[in-house]
């Protein structure tokens, strides 16, 4: 099999060198490494260099570097592309945050089939006890945080559960069938289009539970709101709230239907309302709202100027 990795990065060249430094030392050695850029200013191209000297004689590693900044979908859609191209069976995704425990491909290569799109479990890099990202199961109102809680209730594979693009492997015919991520998405809500998407063509999903995958704990990811009978995926920045709730629409539209559309809405004017509350918020989240139901994708430009001192956070999860 030809297996190729896909990272994608944006000014966070150490966090880049660890992802590519763990992808390096897997126990079952990939193809090649394409490491996409999108336009960072932080010296990434040289730190890519040194890696490449290192590495280059044993491990294939391709630079990117973007013309501009297209944020994480745009980087997956070119990167799967670039995968593809190269006849690669299976494409393993992630950002440059993620960093796969040693053993982590061999465990998502015992289950791989082409048919099927399998990830690791997600675990937080500061706390091995927690998930990175909370996991609500099938009929549950209560999240699951506690990595003991999910490996009880999924010993050895979670059924229509996955951390997309977080050392998701991908298969070959899947993209063949399907075809690549909505690159205009730009960032939030791309890795969930791809699995509806993915689902709607007859695939399925898993979670390989013994396959480990370390990612940064987002402290705003599921923040709890009504008493704690629901959560929401906050950020501190205009780009990622307009984004969350541009593409989140769309995809309830696309894929589930209006009432669910209306009922995302009411819960993001909720939040920004009663939980956290914020007049700008507000008017960000009416206006992606709108822009969702045009199916414009093009209004998030104006906040790439605008992000906060987590800028270098800004096209990536």
């Amino acid at each position: 099999m030809k297996i190729s990795t896909v990272i994608v990065t944006f000014n966070r060249k150490q966090m880049l060198k660890r992802c590519v430094l763990a992808v390096c030392n897997q126990t079952y050695s990939v193809n090649e490494i394409l490491i996409i850029d999108n336009c960072s200013s932080d010296g990434t191209d040289n730190c890519v260099a040194s890696l490449i000297k290192k590495w280059g004689s044993k491990i294939k590693i391709r630079y990117y570097r973007m013309s501009e900044n297209r944020g994480g979908a745009g980087g997956f859609e070119f990167g799967i592309s670039k995968a593809f191209n190269h006849e690669a069976d299976f494409i393993w995704l992630m950002d440059d945050d993620g960093e796969p425990a040693p053993n982590c491909l061999k465990e998502l290569l015992k289950h791989a089939r082409s048919d099927l799109l399998i990830g690791p479990l997600v675990v937080s890099s500061e706390n091995g006890a927690l998930l990175a990202f909370p996991v609500r199961s099938k009929g549950k109102l209560v999240n699951i945080e506690s990595v003991n809680k999910f490996k009880n209730c999924f010993p050895l594979l979670a059924p229509d559960i996955l951390f997309p693009f977080n050392g998701t492997l991908l298969p070959r015919k899947i993209v063949k069938n399907i075809g690549l991520p909505r690159g205009c998405y730009f960032i939030w809500g791309d890795e969930i289009e791809y699995c509806l998407r993915s689902k709607e063509a007859g695939y399925e999903l898993v979670t390989i539970t013994s396959a480990v995958f370390y990612h940064p704990k987002k402290a705003n990811i599921g923040t709890k709101m009504m008493g704690g009978l629901l959560t929401y995926n906050y950020s501190t920045e205009r780009i990622k709230n307009y984004c969350i709730v541009r593409n989140s629409i769309r995809n309830y539209l696309d894929y589930k239907n209006f009432i669910y559309a209306i009922l995302f809405a009411v819960k993001t004017f909720w939040f920004h309302t009663f939980t956290k509350p914020s007049l700008t918020n507000l008017g960000i989240s009416f206006q992606a709202s709108i822009d969702a139901l045009k199916k414009d994708f093009s209004k998030h430009k104006r906040f790439l100027n605008k992000t906060t001192s987590e800028g270098s956070d800004a096209t990536n999860k």
